[in-house]
């Protein structure tokens, strides 16, 4: 993702930590990058998973993908300050709102204020969507119809409304 003139990524193998790709902190210099390992307390390669998707806006950086390890989605949330320390970060993981379920987080977007984090349930394919309307400090799960697709792109508007889509065409807009 592009944000001025930088570039920002994600990407992990599933074998270790999930890292963002962050501009150099004193600014760009060419195709450089700065890994930022983001591994929750415990230390290195106590969480091992893949990132899938990055949200960058002047407000932070959202990333999100899955914990290998329980098979649960999860998405990082930095603030708009340090991002180059991954103490600053908040994590977030979907069995705390729904345990014992395999899920997936492949999207990131922010709409307004608000923070959306999208995937599926990773056994059935069915559509996951969560919010957070504090920062990323806390998510609350959102009501879908029954059997929607899962959810692979978001894209947030300054005045709320989301743009989803996904498997098999699936295409979708919230109004707020």
């Amino acid at each position: 993702e592009i944000l001025g003139e930088d570039f920002y990524g994600v990407g992990s193998t599933i074998n270790h930590p999930p890292v963002v790709q962050l501009p150099p902190p004193g600014g760009r210099n060419g195709f450089q990058m700065t890994p930022v390992e983001l591994s929750p307390p415990g230390g290195l390669f106590s969480y091992t998973g893949e990132l899938w998707d990055i949200h960058v806006d002047d407000d932070g950086v959202i990333a999100v993908g899955v914990d290998q390890v329980v098979n649960v989605g999860v998405a990082f949330v930095s603030g708009a300050g340090d991002v180059y320390n991954p103490n600053t970060w908040t994590e977030f993981k979907a069995d705390s709102v729904l345990p014992g379920e395999f899920t997936w987080f492949d999207a990131a977007c922010r709409a307004g204020d608000r923070i959306v984090v999208a995937g599926r349930y990773s056994q059935t394919d069915d559509g996951l969507l969560f919010f957070s309307d504090d920062g990323g400090t806390t998510f609350e799960q959102q009501a879908l119809p029954f059997g929607m697709d899962a959810i692979h792109n978001c894209v947030g508007e300054p005045d709320g409304t989301i743009r989803l889509s996904g498997k098999d065409g699936l295409y979708a807009i919230y109004l707020p």
